[in-house]
């Protein structure tokens, strides 16, 4: 009984929709940017459901961290629903333009339509706080500063974009800088005002169109009004009594989760002595790469079931390395994006993952709309964008949500973290700070401080290659699943990035 009354929340004379309107435990949110995470607890404070506090999450960081999650791009979320024990996939991801030159945007209606599905708060309620930002201004995180570090990413904004998002000397804005888009504020205002659909068919629509082409760009009506996102089933994997959920195609870092995952499960991992551990774990990595490098290639291969792990795995040997089964992945499979994951009070989850197909897209905003235009996806695909969920549909709890991004190694860093937590028993935030490897065709990427594996690894015959910094994974870890005892519950942000993670117990 003191487990079940630690899980509960009650309601309290508040409106629903001001924080604070639930009292105790209303679940726990964590994203690349910290403001973006704080807007996200705040939904879940005020009665949202998980779906309302990621669309809250998402505009928030269309404002806060406009390189990685501009309204111009697009990507894929997960969610479960407890009450109806349905999981789905939010497939909005890139699409190129009829001309070939651009990507269409996608966001706005992917997170319109997980908000029409799964949310309970009105839609001005979750947009709202990201246009109040843009207009009054917000402070500069960390999080957006690393963005600007690189002279590179400077460089190629266009000279609207230098105006706004660098110094008069043009140098990234120090942390804490006040950052004001009145022209993106316009926009969001529209959107909260309107709904998603004059951003595809109405005015705003128009205003996109026009601006593409003042841009150099080659978005048309016709391009919004055709891109409509729709729920699609996940790749699902038993584990035990629960279910492991990944994103589909064309958000291809799944593929490779799943793969991994479903490599674990046959190889015993969790049984597996832990100097071989290691070693199982970058012949997985190893193997699900160069399978979705086939299939870049064109090959029509199955994704991450029982049956294909099983041929993966056929030509594993436990002592030393098999450096002829991997390919290299396309590079311009791996653009980078932003994560974000949200849990409520009910057990109902979300995990996001989005881009905008480079940093600040193509690094030129559509004139008067405060937005980057995205360059077109790479037609083979992007695999550095990947949701994960795990649930148990017959308890009908939540016990993980995780995504990542991060380039290439992002679904290895994902399942690492996944598979430490649940599988080798270590708190999350052990998880998520323990050293990370990833492999791609004859090489093995090692980050810094990985003795113990380094040494498991060179021992076996592996040649290691130092990398500081594989992916960045936002997660919700709840060993006893959600609803239940919260007092157990932890979400984290990677500390290889600068998010934030907030929640209740």
């Amino acid at each position: 009984m003191s487990l079940a009354l630690a899980g509960c929340a009650s309601e309290t004379e508040k409106p629903l929709g001001t924080p604070g309107y639930v009292a105790g435990f209303y679940g726990a949110v964590a994203a690349d940017e910290p403001r973006a995470a704080l807007v996200g607890r705040d939904v879940l404070s005020a009665g949202g459901t998980a779906a309302d506090a990621a669309v809250a999450t998402y505009f928030t960081m269309a404002v806060t961290l406009p390189a990685s999650a501009g309204l111009g791009g697009g990507g894929m979320c997960l969610s479960y629903n407890a009450e109806a024990n349905r999981i789905e996939a939010f497939d909005f991801m890139p699409r190129a333009t009829a001309g070939g030159r651009s990507g269409v945007p996608s966001s706005v209606r992917g997170m319109a339509l997980l908000h029409a599905r799964e949310g309970r708060l009105r839609w001005e309620q979750v947009v709202g706080p990201s246009e109040a930002l843009a207009r009054i201004g917000v402070r500069v995180s960390r999080a957006y500063g690393l963005t600007l570090f690189d002279p590179a990413i400077a460089a190629n904004l266009d000279p609207a974009a230098r105006a706004i998002y660098l110094d008069a000397e043009g140098r990234p804005p120090a942390e804490g800088a006040d950052l004001r888009q009145p022209d993106l504020s316009a926009t969001l205002g529209r959107i909260r005002a309107t709904g998603a659909g004059d951003f595809y068919q109405g005015q705003l629509a128009r205003q996109i169109a026009a601006a593409s082409v003042a841009a150099g760009g080659d978005i048309t009506l016709d391009d919004l009004r055709a891109r409509i996102p729709e729920p699609r089933p996940a790749i699902l994997q038993p584990l035990g009594d629960s279910v492991v959920a990944f994103g589909p195609p064309p958000a291809w870092g799944g593929a490779i989760a799943a793969d991994i995952f479903a490599q674990m499960r046959l190889l015993g991992f969790d049984k597996a002595e832990l100097p071989q551990r290691p070693h199982l774990m970058a012949e997985a990595i190893r193997r699900a790469v160069a399978a979705q490098a086939r299939r870049g290639n064109g090959e029509a291969l199955p994704i991450g079931t029982d049956a294909f792990a099983q041929t993966l795995i056929a030509t594993l040997d436990r002592s030393r390395p098999t450096p002829q089964a991997g390919l290299r992945l396309q590079p311009d499979t791996a653009p980078p994006g932003a994560s974000f994951v949200a849990a409520d009070r009910f057990g109902n989850s979300v995990s996001c993952a989005v881009t905008t197909g480079g940093f600040f897209g193509t690094g030129r905003l559509l004139p008067g709309t405060g937005f980057f235009a995205a360059p077109p996806p790479s037609p083979s695909g992007n695999v550095s964008l990947v949701p994960m969920l795990a649930v148990n549909t017959n308890s009908r709890k939540t016990f993980f949500a995780g995504a990542s991004t991060g380039g290439s190694p992002a679904p290895a860093a994902l399942i690492q973290v996944a598979v430490f937590a649940a599988l080798e028993r270590f708190d999350l935030e052990e998880a998520m700070f323990r050293p990370r490897l990833f492999v791609e065709g004859e090489h093995v990427f090692i980050e810094p401080d990985s003795e113990d594996s380094a040494q498991a690894l060179q021992q076996r015959g592996h040649t290691l290659t130092p990398v500081p910094n594989m992916g960045r994974v936002n997660a919700i870890w709840c060993p006893t699943g959600i609803p239940s005892n919260p007092s157990v519950c932890d979400q984290r942000s990677d500390p290889r990035g600068a998010g934030l993670a907030s929640g209740s117990r």
